[in-house]
């Protein structure tokens, strides 16, 4: 299920939405580091397209899915591709691809309202995303929704704790809260799909995916 062994080719057609979020943060890394040159300054891409209460007050209402494509830094940014890369698949097939597209811009725009009630700092990243789907695996496996083998409960689940631990361990690092914040309200809006998931009573079968 979180092995991928398709082809490029196969990934592409099997993941068109997948694809395309993918290629999205692809460009607007490349536009932040070409163009903007936030290799030099990290802080631009703050102030171009992240999203703070700040900016939401002076009716910037498009930051709140920016932000979602900018990334503070190359090390930042590959981390969220590859977990989405890894786990964005399987929901684009449980869900299909209608129900996949709200998933995907809902948790975009919820993720950032705990950060705006809680801090003025700005925030960037597909964190809240992934942290969104990963809140949707974790309410279906304790919840029994998704049949999983042993080795893919075991890797979702110690990749949970891992996330968890590591945005704790940074944000006491760096002294700051946005991403806690910013990935609990991915993770609240991954379980409220998880649960609205839930009500259909879907059973999904990994090896279909």
């Amino acid at each position: 299920m979180f092995i991928r062994k398709e082809s490029l080719r196969d990934y592409l057609l099997k993941y068109p939405l997948t694809t395309i979020l993918i290629v999205l943060n692809m460009i607007v890394m490349l536009y932040a580091v070409l163009i903007l040159e936030a290799w030099n300054n990290h802080r631009v891409v703050y102030d171009v397209g992240g999203v703070s209460d700040f900016y939401l007050r002076e009716g910037e209402l498009w930051r709140l899915f920016t932000y979602a494509f900018f990334h503070d830094g190359i090390y930042h940014f590959l981390f969220n591709i590859f977990a989405i890369i890894i786990f964005s698949p399987p929901v684009e097939v449980m869900l299909g691809r209608m129900k996949y597209s709200i998933f995907l811009v809902s948790s975009i725009l919820l993720t950032p309202f705990p950060i705006i009630l809680v801090t003025t700092d700005a925030g960037v990243g597909a964190s809240g995303f992934i942290f969104a789907l990963l809140g949707f695996y974790f309410t279906l496996i304790i919840f029994k929704t998704i049949q999983l083998d042993e080795f893919n409960q075991k890797l979702i689940s110690q990749f949970i704790i891992f996330v968890w631990v590591f945005t704790f361990v940074f944000s006491a690092f760096n002294w700051q809260v946005v991403t806690i914040f910013g990935h609990l309200g991915g993770w609240i809006a991954g379980m409220i799909f998880g649960f609205a998931f839930m009500k259909y009573k879907v059973k999904a079968d990994y090896k279909a995916m």
